[in-house]
């Protein structure tokens, strides 16, 4: 129905209102569900479903067709006697204990931006309801008062007043039902989230998995913006790999993030040039369709699995907010993208996974770290390590006794390491090189770090952790081609990789988008284990440093 001045406008059938939708939701006609549906000043229409859901659905008024139809948002929601909206994406939530609490929720980006935010007890009025722009209306019943309450998004608290309210009405008790127009008042809602122009940095386009048969998959963009899986063709030779795009006609920015998961499927995400985060799986060998997952955020998002299965993906807002969304949530999951915290954080962040808990370390625009460990959606750490100056990423790892190390690129363009162990002695330099890039660091066996890095003149070189002196590294070699000493510049940082038999896979581009790997010549076993050298590699001081690739022969497979 749609008001016309102070009646209802009549439809062409004569009626004053006309039948959007013939089924599905009785749910809401019983008066213990009544409550449980509202709809902001834009139309969107938010309901509690029977199974505690939160659920979203909007109606396109020109066709009343549905485009979007109980989506579900959040769960654990029948834990609240009554919602209702108070603008755009605002929503207000009565516990039975009469408390009651603020959310905000941005439709288009798929962003929580407030999450139960108290906003104090007591509201034990008969009725509640909104007129838009936070501005909310009781009745008392006892008195029969119409009360007024506003919320100060500033404060984040009720306007002053006796009891934070204002009497606007008598004679109102009785009712059975009160609602009103929630479009009637609106705010100026020009902080809410706008897609933007990604981030151009195509430092960071590859990202390596291993599959079920022990062989590697590449998920790269090219400069074009199209996305594509690569797959070794050949158990033998690493530079052999079939190929197919993914995305269709899309066009996507740097650096998507994929996970090979537990159970054999494949995750992945990429950013599309409008800045928003798409994501798609592989199941039994077949890519599902991409779908988007908003974001809007300037860099993109990375994905992360957790012993449990759950695949969450992190990523950083326009203002310098940690974001984070489980895509295979277990139920009671976060399904929408969360705000974890933070203020005046870049794109730049890295995420590992050990065991149920998440560590993930992000770039403020001071060039100093923060280490975040997240478990259950929750950070329940969240500490600035010392330092400032630095640059891009960093690269985190943990070794077998639960301990975590950091590289990255200070401001002196070298590498520079900071250990949990030996925190107070803070970063100390490995070598004296200059590079460009962010460092890729993995741990081999043996708790032995190996660490590859774009140098100022755009090779790469790898560095191995000192097998009997753990505290020292070995000089930066560059990467070469052992059986051939051919040499390749790169556009890319390394994307690397440890496989299951203990190799080093190291992938990049170059400025033509040719795609290279490298393979370490020995298993990682040979730096900890009286594993022989062959006759020929005797003279080799350090045998992990050694590797046999180039240019990767691409077969189109559709």
């Amino acid at each position: 129905m749609e008001l016309d001045g102070r009646a209802w406008r009549p439809n062409p059938n004569g009626l004053r209102y006309r039948v959007v939708a013939e089924q599905g939701w009785d749910h809401w006609s019983g008066s213990e569900s009544r409550d449980h549906i509202t709809a902001d000043d834009q139309g969107l229409i938010f309901a509690v479903d029977g199974d505690g859901a939160l659920t979203t659905s909007l109606l396109n008024r020109r066709d009343d067709s549905w485009p979007i139809l109980g989506d579900v948002i959040d769960t654990g929601w029948d834990q609240y006697d009554r919602i209702f909206a108070g603008g755009e994406g605002v929503l207000y939530a009565q516990r039975p204990d009469s408390t009651l609490l603020r959310f905000q929720y941005h439709h288009s980006s798929q962003r929580w931006l407030e999450y139960a935010q108290p906003a104090g007890h007591g509201w034990d009025y008969s009725h509640l309801f909104s007129i838009g722009a936070d501005l909310v209306y009781g009745v008392d019943e006892e008195s029969g008062d119409l009360v007024r309450h506003r919320w100060d998004r500033e404060i984040e608290d009720w306007e002053p007043g006796e009891n934070h309210r204002t009497v606007v009405g008598t004679g109102w008790s009785g009712f059975e039902h009160i609602t009103a127009d929630g479009a009637v008042c609106t705010y100026d809602f020009s902080d809410l989230p706008r897609s933007t122009v990604p981030d151009s940095d195509r430092s960071r386009s590859l990202t390596p998995t291993e599959d079920a048969d022990g062989l590697m998959r590449l998920y790269f963009t090219e400069s074009s913006g199209r996305l594509f899986e690569a797959w070794q063709s050949s158990p033998s030779d690493p530079t052999r790999f079939g190929y197919t795009p993914l995305g269709r006609d899309a066009r996507f920015a740097a650096h998507p993030s994929a996970v090979q998961r537990s159970n054999g499927e494949t995750s992945l995400v990429a950013q599309h040039r409008d800045s928003s985060i798409w994501g798609a799986s592989r199941v039994d060998g077949d890519w599902g369709d991409f779908s988007p997952l908003g974001g809007w955020t300037p860099g993109p998002a990375q994905l992360v699995e957790t012993t449990d299965g759950t695949v969450t993906a992190f990523a950083v807002t326009e203002d310098g907010r940690l974001l984070h969304r489980e895509q295979h949530p277990a139920p009671g999951a976060k399904v929408r993208w969360w705000p974890l915290g933070g203020a005046e954080l870049t794109s730049d962040l890295t995420v590992v996974a050990e065991g149920d808990q998440i560590h993930v370390v992000v770039r403020d625009d001071q060039g100093s770290f923060h280490l975040v460990t997240a478990e259950d959606g929750t950070a329940i750490t969240w500490t600035t390590l010392p330092g400032h100056g630095f640059e891009g990423s960093a690269s985190l790892t943990i070794d077998s006794a639960g301990q975590w190390r950091l590289l990255a690129r200070g401001a002196d363009d070298r590498i520079h390491e900071l250990r949990e162990s030996t925190l107070s002695a803070g970063w100390s330099s490995v070598g004296d090189q200059e590079f460009v890039g962010s460092p890729a660091a993995i741990v081999r066996a043996g708790d032995r770090t190996t660490l590859v890095a774009r140098g100022a003149d755009d090779y790469l070189y790898v560095a191995v952790q000192d097998a009997l002196d753990d505290s020292r590294y070995g000089e930066w070699t560059q990467l070469i081609d052992r059986r051939t000493g051919m040499v390749y510049r790169t556009s890319t940082d390394a994307a690397v990789l440890r496989n299951a038999a203990g190799y080093l896979l190291i992938s990049f581009l170059d400025l033509a988008d040719e795609l290279y790997v490298f393979r370490s010549a020995y298993p990682d076993a040979i730096g900890v284990a009286s594993e022989p050298v062959s006759a020929a590699d005797e003279e080799t001081d350090e045998p992990l440093t050694e590797f046999d690739g180039g240019p990767v022969e691409l077969t189109e497979v559709r």
